[in-house]
């Protein structure tokens, strides 16, 4: 069976009268080959995550905590945020960034990282 990249996204949005909505899905093959699944404990002080060996292609962050945010950068100093991920919030990144970094806000929380080839 041949490597298969899925990714599916939405977004809505209602004030109780008006509605919006968007989604998304793509299906593609990656060059490269493999994936990392990573749960890693973020610190309240800059913590580097693991791509598992990966070189990326797609990088998936999820906060699995319930209470405290995340911050996600693409440097060790945090300049260069790349999302914020409040309580069991995730987001989905296309890139060739090779390292990623993370601070918890209040309390450590889980992240779930998963890195697939690019």
């Amino acid at each position: 069976m041949a490597v298969k990249l899925t990714i599916t996204t939405s977004l809505a949005w209602t004030d109780g009268i008006d509605s919006m909505a968007a989604k998304g899905s793509s299906v593609t093959v990656p060059a490269g080959a493999g994936a990392a699944e990573i749960i890693q404990n973020v610190a309240t002080t800059i913590t580097a995550l693991s791509l598992g060996g990966i070189t990326p292609g797609h990088v998936f962050f999820e906060n699995k905590d319930t209470v405290n945010p995340v911050t996600i950068a693409s440097d060790d100093a945090m300049a260069n945020i790349v999302c914020v991920l409040k309580p069991k919030e995730s987001f989905v990144l296309g890139t060739s960034v090779t390292a990623f970094w993370g601070q918890a806000s209040n309390a450590p929380c889980s992240v779930l990282v998963l890195t697939v080839a690019a």
